[in-house]
């Protein structure tokens, strides 16, 4: 697992729903090593509402292996065990994993 990379997760829901999931795509933004860890953002195909405003938009989705045109939600964060089993999807456009990036921060 590394930077960059995109795998299926569970996405816990806010209470009182938080028992319930969904799984979808997460982009990997960084993983120590040490503690066996990875913070993912959910991936969505809805773009950016009031709501969610800071949602970023994927313009190279096929290459990143997404199924559809998509967003980066930087505000919806997973914490992942990288010792954990994840379906593989793709790996991101550096110049779309940078943009996410400078959102992100």
């Amino acid at each position: 697992m590394k930077p960059g990379e995109i795998y299926y997760v569970d996405f816990h829901y806010a209470p009182p729903l938080q028992d319930e999931f969904e799984n979808r795509p997460a982009l990997i933004i960084t993983v120590d090593a040490g503690l066996a860890v990875a913070v993912g953002l959910k991936i969505t195909r809805s773009g950016p509402t009031n709501d969610y405003p800071r949602r970023i938009k994927v313009e190279r989705w096929r290459d990143a292996g997404l199924a559809s045109e998509s967003y980066v939600q930087v505000d919806a964060l997973a914490t992942l065990f990288t010792t954990g089993v994840y379906k593989y999807v793709g790996k991101m456009h550096s110049i779309d994993f940078r943009k996410v990036l400078r959102e992100f921060k």
